[in-house]
Protein backbone atom coordinates (compact mmCIF):
# COMPACT_ATOMS: atom_id res chain seq x y z
CA UNK A 1 0.00 0.00 0.00
CA UNK A 2 0.95 3.42 -1.13
CA UNK A 3 1.81 6.19 1.61
CA UNK A 4 -1.86 8.12 1.91
CA UNK A 5 -3.61 5.39 -0.01
CA UNK A 6 -7.11 4.03 2.41
CA UNK A 7 -6.88 0.97 4.29
CA UNK A 8 -10.11 -0.12 2.57
CA UNK A 9 -12.12 1.74 -0.22
CA UNK A 10 -16.10 0.30 -0.19
CA UNK A 11 -18.25 0.76 -3.52
CA UNK A 12 -22.01 0.66 -2.62
CA UNK A 13 -23.21 3.31 -0.05
CA UNK A 14 -26.65 1.52 0.80
CA UNK A 15 -26.80 0.09 4.42
CA UNK A 16 -24.70 -2.61 3.83
CA UNK A 17 -21.93 -0.50 2.61
CA UNK A 18 -22.57 1.90 5.28
CA UNK A 19 -22.42 -0.84 7.98
CA UNK A 20 -18.85 -1.79 6.46
CA UNK A 21 -17.91 2.12 6.12
CA UNK A 22 -18.91 2.26 10.05
CA UNK A 23 -17.49 -0.81 11.43
CA UNK A 24 -13.84 -0.36 9.47
CA UNK A 25 -13.83 3.21 11.14
CA UNK A 26 -14.63 2.53 14.31
CA UNK A 27 -11.52 -0.79 13.98
CA UNK A 28 -9.56 2.73 12.87
CA UNK A 29 -9.31 2.03 9.17
CA UNK A 30 -8.84 5.06 7.07
CA UNK A 31 -11.47 4.74 4.87
CA UNK A 32 -13.00 5.56 1.31
CA UNK A 33 -16.66 5.26 0.32
CA UNK A 34 -17.19 5.56 -3.52
CA UNK A 35 -21.46 5.36 -4.12
CA UNK A 36 -23.03 6.69 -7.34
CA UNK A 37 -26.45 6.52 -5.14
CA UNK A 38 -27.87 5.12 -8.43
CA UNK A 39 -31.86 5.95 -8.52
CA UNK A 40 -33.94 2.64 -7.10
CA UNK A 41 -31.18 1.97 -4.30
CA UNK A 42 -32.90 -0.89 -2.54
CA UNK A 43 -32.03 0.82 0.76
CA UNK A 44 -34.17 3.88 0.05
CA UNK A 45 -37.32 2.46 -0.39
CA UNK A 46 -37.13 -0.74 1.59
CA UNK A 47 -40.00 -1.38 4.48
CA UNK A 48 -37.54 -1.72 7.36
CA UNK A 49 -38.98 -5.13 8.91
CA UNK A 50 -36.45 -6.42 11.28
CA UNK A 51 -37.95 -9.46 12.81
CA UNK A 52 -35.26 -12.42 12.23
CA UNK A 53 -36.88 -14.07 15.31
CA UNK A 54 -39.91 -14.96 13.44
CA UNK A 55 -37.76 -16.72 10.46
CA UNK A 56 -38.03 -20.77 9.86
CA UNK A 57 -35.09 -22.80 8.72
CA UNK A 58 -35.14 -23.72 5.25
CA UNK A 59 -32.41 -25.32 3.11
CA UNK A 60 -29.87 -22.38 2.85
CA UNK A 61 -27.58 -21.03 5.65
CA UNK A 62 -30.27 -18.18 5.95
CA UNK A 63 -30.51 -19.10 9.93
CA UNK A 64 -27.13 -18.47 10.55
CA UNK A 65 -28.05 -14.70 9.30
CA UNK A 66 -31.23 -14.68 11.08
CA UNK A 67 -29.18 -15.41 14.40
CA UNK A 68 -26.49 -13.05 13.87
CA UNK A 69 -28.60 -10.47 13.04
CA UNK A 70 -30.98 -11.38 16.31
CA UNK A 71 -27.32 -10.91 18.17
CA UNK A 72 -25.98 -7.48 16.04
CA UNK A 73 -29.07 -4.90 16.03
CA UNK A 74 -29.20 -4.31 19.75
CA UNK A 75 -25.47 -4.02 19.95
CA UNK A 76 -25.57 -2.32 17.05
CA UNK A 77 -28.32 0.25 18.24
CA UNK A 78 -26.46 0.81 21.46
CA UNK A 79 -23.41 1.21 19.60
CA UNK A 80 -24.73 4.44 17.61
CA UNK A 81 -26.76 5.83 20.30
CA UNK A 82 -23.19 6.18 22.27
CA UNK A 83 -22.09 7.53 19.21
CA UNK A 84 -24.57 10.26 19.41
CA UNK A 85 -26.28 9.01 16.15
CA UNK A 86 -29.68 8.35 17.53
CA UNK A 87 -31.90 8.95 14.52
CA UNK A 88 -32.21 5.68 12.89
CA UNK A 89 -36.28 4.98 12.71
CA UNK A 90 -35.37 1.79 14.83
CA UNK A 91 -37.98 0.68 17.32
CA UNK A 92 -38.57 -2.88 18.66
CA UNK A 93 -42.62 -2.28 18.18
CA UNK A 94 -43.54 -5.71 18.29
CA UNK A 95 -44.44 -8.31 15.29
CA UNK A 96 -47.96 -9.21 14.81
CA UNK A 97 -48.63 -12.34 12.23
CA UNK A 98 -52.94 -12.03 11.56
CA UNK A 99 -54.96 -15.27 10.59
CA UNK A 100 -58.00 -14.16 8.32
CA UNK A 101 -60.03 -17.52 7.77
CA UNK A 102 -60.46 -20.18 9.54
CA UNK A 103 -58.05 -22.24 7.35
CA UNK A 104 -55.66 -19.60 7.59
CA UNK A 105 -55.98 -20.35 11.77
CA UNK A 106 -54.69 -23.76 11.28
CA UNK A 107 -51.71 -22.22 9.45
CA UNK A 108 -51.12 -20.18 11.94
CA UNK A 109 -50.90 -22.48 14.41
CA UNK A 110 -48.79 -24.74 12.86
CA UNK A 111 -46.39 -21.59 12.36
CA UNK A 112 -46.75 -20.41 15.88
CA UNK A 113 -45.30 -23.98 16.95
CA UNK A 114 -42.91 -24.20 14.81
CA UNK A 115 -41.13 -21.22 15.68
CA UNK A 116 -41.56 -22.66 19.38
CA UNK A 117 -39.36 -25.86 18.24
CA UNK A 118 -35.77 -24.79 18.52
CA UNK A 119 -34.87 -27.31 15.73
CA UNK A 120 -37.13 -25.35 13.19
CA UNK A 121 -37.02 -21.60 14.35
CA UNK A 122 -33.93 -19.83 12.32
CA UNK A 123 -33.48 -17.49 15.21
CA UNK A 124 -34.70 -19.01 18.75
CA UNK A 125 -36.07 -16.28 20.75
CA UNK A 126 -37.69 -16.47 24.49
CA UNK A 127 -40.61 -18.46 24.03
CA UNK A 128 -42.46 -16.17 25.86
CA UNK A 129 -41.65 -13.52 23.66
CA UNK A 130 -43.50 -14.91 21.25
CA UNK A 131 -46.98 -15.20 22.22
CA UNK A 132 -50.92 -15.68 21.18
CA UNK A 133 -53.38 -13.28 21.75
CA UNK A 134 -56.96 -12.57 20.80
CA UNK A 135 -58.18 -11.35 17.68
CA UNK A 136 -59.08 -8.13 20.12
CA UNK A 137 -56.12 -7.88 21.27
CA UNK A 138 -54.65 -7.96 17.68
CA UNK A 139 -57.23 -4.87 16.75
CA UNK A 140 -56.20 -2.63 20.05
CA UNK A 141 -52.48 -3.15 18.57
CA UNK A 142 -53.19 -2.44 15.29
CA UNK A 143 -56.26 0.01 15.49
CA UNK A 144 -56.49 -0.13 11.61
CA UNK A 145 -56.92 -4.00 11.41
CA UNK A 146 -60.13 -5.44 10.30
CA UNK A 147 -61.40 -8.92 11.24
CA UNK A 148 -58.94 -12.01 12.14
CA UNK A 149 -59.77 -14.94 12.99
CA UNK A 150 -56.67 -15.89 15.19
CA UNK A 151 -53.00 -13.94 15.68
CA UNK A 152 -49.78 -13.64 18.02
CA UNK A 153 -47.35 -11.72 18.06
CA UNK A 154 -43.56 -11.40 18.92
CA UNK A 155 -43.02 -8.76 21.16
CA UNK A 156 -39.07 -8.74 19.48
CA UNK A 157 -40.10 -7.80 16.27
CA UNK A 158 -38.61 -4.42 15.20
CA UNK A 159 -38.33 -1.72 12.47
CA UNK A 160 -36.14 0.67 10.73
CA UNK A 161 -35.95 3.33 8.46
CA UNK A 162 -33.61 2.47 6.00
CA UNK A 163 -32.71 5.96 4.81
CA UNK A 164 -32.27 7.11 8.57
CA UNK A 165 -30.11 3.83 9.35
CA UNK A 166 -27.72 4.72 6.90
CA UNK A 167 -27.30 8.19 7.15
CA UNK A 168 -26.90 7.08 10.91
CA UNK A 169 -23.64 4.91 9.98
CA UNK A 170 -22.19 7.60 7.45
CA UNK A 171 -22.67 10.34 10.45
CA UNK A 172 -20.98 8.66 13.07
CA UNK A 173 -18.48 7.15 10.44
CA UNK A 174 -17.68 10.59 9.69
CA UNK A 175 -16.42 12.01 13.11
CA UNK A 176 -13.58 9.31 12.31
CA UNK A 177 -12.55 10.43 9.30
CA UNK A 178 -15.01 8.57 6.79
CA UNK A 179 -14.08 9.97 3.23
CA UNK A 180 -16.56 9.65 0.80
CA UNK A 181 -17.04 10.73 -3.16
CA UNK A 182 -20.28 10.76 -5.39
CA UNK A 183 -19.62 8.84 -8.65
CA UNK A 184 -20.13 6.03 -10.33
CA UNK A 185 -16.71 2.97 -10.90
CA UNK A 186 -16.87 0.95 -14.05
CA UNK A 187 -13.79 -0.77 -13.36
CA UNK A 188 -12.00 -2.06 -10.32
CA UNK A 189 -8.89 -1.39 -11.44
CA UNK A 190 -9.53 2.28 -11.50
CA UNK A 191 -10.18 2.70 -8.13
CA UNK A 192 -7.18 4.21 -5.64
CA UNK A 193 -4.60 1.94 -4.68
CA UNK A 194 -5.89 0.68 -1.20
CA UNK A 195 -5.24 -2.21 1.18
CA UNK A 196 -8.60 -3.95 0.30
CA UNK A 197 -11.74 -3.19 -1.63
CA UNK A 198 -15.46 -4.11 -0.66
CA UNK A 199 -18.07 -4.39 -3.36
CA UNK A 200 -21.61 -3.78 -1.70
CA UNK A 201 -23.44 -2.27 -4.88
CA UNK A 202 -26.34 -4.03 -4.47
CA UNK A 203 -27.58 -5.04 -7.85
CA UNK A 204 -25.16 -3.43 -9.83
CA UNK A 205 -22.64 -5.48 -8.15
CA UNK A 206 -21.97 -7.61 -11.05
CA UNK A 207 -20.40 -5.46 -13.03
CA UNK A 208 -17.37 -5.31 -11.07
CA UNK A 209 -17.51 -8.75 -9.87
CA UNK A 210 -19.22 -10.55 -13.05
CA UNK A 211 -18.84 -13.98 -11.28
CA UNK A 212 -22.13 -12.93 -8.98
CA UNK A 213 -25.22 -14.17 -10.39
CA UNK A 214 -27.25 -11.26 -8.61
CA UNK A 215 -29.93 -9.89 -10.04
CA UNK A 216 -32.68 -6.86 -9.98
CA UNK A 217 -35.81 -7.41 -8.41
CA UNK A 218 -38.55 -4.48 -8.80
CA UNK A 219 -40.54 -3.43 -5.44
CA UNK A 220 -43.61 -1.22 -5.43
CA UNK A 221 -44.53 0.28 -1.98
CA UNK A 222 -46.95 3.07 -0.63
CA UNK A 223 -46.88 4.89 2.36
CA UNK A 224 -50.07 6.21 3.76
CA UNK A 225 -50.51 9.46 6.31
CA UNK A 226 -52.16 8.41 9.72
CA UNK A 227 -53.41 10.95 11.84
CA UNK A 228 -52.44 9.52 15.15
CA UNK A 229 -49.99 10.31 17.40
CA UNK A 230 -49.85 6.76 18.99
CA UNK A 231 -48.94 4.81 15.11
CA UNK A 232 -45.71 4.98 15.72
CA UNK A 233 -45.97 2.37 18.40
CA UNK A 234 -48.23 0.17 16.39
CA UNK A 235 -46.34 -3.24 15.39
CA UNK A 236 -45.80 -4.58 12.02
CA UNK A 237 -48.24 -6.49 11.11
CA UNK A 238 -47.98 -9.86 8.78
CA UNK A 239 -50.97 -11.56 7.09
CA UNK A 240 -50.61 -14.99 6.33
CA UNK A 241 -51.91 -14.33 2.89
CA UNK A 242 -51.17 -10.90 2.06
CA UNK A 243 -48.65 -8.18 2.06
CA UNK A 244 -47.23 -6.58 5.24
CA UNK A 245 -47.74 -2.95 7.28
CA UNK A 246 -45.93 -0.99 9.77
CA UNK A 247 -45.66 2.09 10.98
CA UNK A 248 -43.55 5.20 11.72
CA UNK A 249 -44.61 8.66 12.99
CA UNK A 250 -47.60 9.58 10.71
CA UNK A 251 -47.20 6.76 8.48
CA UNK A 252 -48.61 3.63 7.81
CA UNK A 253 -45.79 1.58 4.99
CA UNK A 254 -47.75 -1.22 2.84
CA UNK A 255 -45.97 -3.71 0.36
CA UNK A 256 -43.93 -4.53 -1.48
CA UNK A 257 -44.13 -5.93 -5.29
CA UNK A 258 -41.76 -8.44 -5.73
CA UNK A 259 -41.28 -8.07 -9.88
CA UNK A 260 -38.58 -10.09 -11.84
CA UNK A 261 -37.03 -9.70 -14.96
CA UNK A 262 -37.75 -5.75 -15.30
CA UNK A 263 -33.57 -4.90 -15.15
CA UNK A 264 -32.72 -1.92 -13.73
CA UNK A 265 -35.54 0.03 -14.23
CA UNK A 266 -36.87 1.56 -11.08
CA UNK A 267 -40.35 2.86 -12.50
CA UNK A 268 -43.48 2.98 -10.58
CA UNK A 269 -46.02 1.16 -12.66
CA UNK A 270 -49.78 1.24 -13.03
CA UNK A 271 -49.73 -2.64 -12.41
CA UNK A 272 -48.16 -1.87 -8.98
CA UNK A 273 -50.01 1.05 -7.61
CA UNK A 274 -53.92 1.23 -8.02
CA UNK A 275 -54.39 -1.50 -10.49
CA UNK A 276 -52.11 -4.04 -8.65
CA UNK A 277 -51.79 -6.17 -5.28
CA UNK A 278 -50.22 -3.12 -2.83
CA UNK A 279 -53.52 -1.34 -1.66
CA UNK A 280 -55.77 -3.96 -2.88
CA UNK A 281 -53.87 -6.09 -0.23
CA UNK A 282 -53.52 -3.42 2.03
CA UNK A 283 -56.71 -2.98 2.65
CA UNK A 284 -58.20 -6.34 3.03
CA UNK A 285 -55.63 -6.41 6.05
CA UNK A 286 -56.51 -3.18 7.56
CA UNK A 287 -60.04 -1.73 5.97
CA UNK A 288 -59.35 1.28 8.49
CA UNK A 289 -56.88 2.64 5.86
CA UNK A 290 -59.58 3.26 3.40
CA UNK A 291 -59.00 7.25 4.05
CA UNK A 292 -55.50 7.54 4.10
CA UNK A 293 -53.99 10.08 2.18
CA UNK A 294 -51.22 8.39 0.38
CA UNK A 295 -48.14 10.51 1.08
CA UNK A 296 -45.75 8.57 -1.64
CA UNK A 297 -44.96 5.58 -3.53
CA UNK A 298 -41.37 4.37 -3.79
CA UNK A 299 -39.55 1.76 -5.95
CA UNK A 300 -36.49 -0.08 -5.35
CA UNK A 301 -34.37 -2.83 -6.98
CA UNK A 302 -33.37 -5.55 -4.55
CA UNK A 303 -30.36 -7.43 -5.21
CA UNK A 304 -31.65 -11.16 -5.28
CA UNK A 305 -29.29 -14.11 -5.50
CA UNK A 306 -29.70 -16.73 -7.56
CA UNK A 307 -28.80 -19.17 -5.25
CA UNK A 308 -30.95 -17.97 -2.80
CA UNK A 309 -28.60 -16.18 -0.23
CA UNK A 310 -26.15 -13.22 0.01
CA UNK A 311 -22.55 -13.21 -1.41
CA UNK A 312 -20.42 -12.49 1.39
CA UNK A 313 -16.16 -12.40 1.69
CA UNK A 314 -13.46 -12.65 -1.03
CA UNK A 315 -14.36 -12.53 -4.49
CA UNK A 316 -13.47 -15.75 -6.89
CA UNK A 317 -9.69 -15.57 -7.52
CA UNK A 318 -8.89 -12.28 -5.44
CA UNK A 319 -7.56 -12.07 -2.02
CA UNK A 320 -8.07 -8.00 -1.93
CA UNK A 321 -11.83 -7.68 -3.42
CA UNK A 322 -14.79 -8.39 -1.44
CA UNK A 323 -18.10 -8.87 -2.01
CA UNK A 324 -21.48 -8.14 0.48
CA UNK A 325 -24.57 -8.05 -1.63
CA UNK A 326 -27.66 -10.87 -2.41
CA UNK A 327 -29.44 -9.85 0.26
CA UNK A 328 -33.10 -9.80 -1.67
CA UNK A 329 -35.65 -8.55 0.50
CA UNK A 330 -34.02 -8.67 3.93
CA UNK A 331 -31.11 -6.48 3.33
CA UNK A 332 -32.48 -4.16 6.15
CA UNK A 333 -32.22 -7.15 8.51
CA UNK A 334 -28.97 -9.03 7.73
CA UNK A 335 -27.26 -6.22 5.57
CA UNK A 336 -26.11 -4.47 8.78
CA UNK A 337 -24.32 -7.50 10.14
CA UNK A 338 -23.19 -8.56 6.75
CA UNK A 339 -21.37 -5.49 5.91
CA UNK A 340 -19.64 -4.88 9.23
CA UNK A 341 -18.89 -8.60 9.08
CA UNK A 342 -17.46 -8.31 5.32
CA UNK A 343 -15.63 -5.30 6.68
CA UNK A 344 -14.08 -6.71 9.91
CA UNK A 345 -13.16 -9.55 7.15
CA UNK A 346 -11.35 -7.05 4.44
CA UNK A 347 -9.39 -5.99 7.51
CA UNK A 348 -7.91 -8.93 9.15
CA UNK A 349 -10.12 -8.29 12.39
CA UNK A 350 -12.73 -10.76 12.11
CA UNK A 351 -13.56 -12.67 15.30
CA UNK A 352 -13.61 -16.29 14.79
CA UNK A 353 -16.88 -16.79 15.15
CA UNK A 354 -18.26 -14.44 12.90
CA UNK A 355 -15.50 -15.86 10.32
CA UNK A 356 -17.40 -19.60 10.59
CA UNK A 357 -20.81 -17.75 10.26
CA UNK A 358 -19.17 -15.78 7.10
CA UNK A 359 -17.62 -18.83 5.41
CA UNK A 360 -21.55 -20.65 4.50
CA UNK A 361 -21.88 -17.02 2.33
CA UNK A 362 -19.02 -17.26 0.70
CA UNK A 363 -18.85 -16.18 -3.32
Amino acid sequence: MTHGSPDLVIVGGGVVGAAAAWQATRRGASVLLVDARDPGRATDAGAGIVSPETELRDDTPVHILAAAAARFYPELIAALDADGATDTGYARCGKLVVAQTEEEQGWLSAYFALLHDPERAAAPADPSSIHEITPAEAGQRFPALGTVTAAFVSEQGARVDGQRLERAFIESATTRGLAIEHRRVTDLDALPVAGAVIVAGGAWSPALVPDLDVRPQRGQIVHLAIDDPTCEQWPVVSPLAHHYLLAFAGRVVAGATREDDVGFSPMLTTAGQGQGQVLRDALAVAPGLADAPVLEWRVGLRPVAARGYPYLGAAPGRDDVFVATGHGATGLTYGPWSGAAVADLALGTVSDPDRAELAHFAP
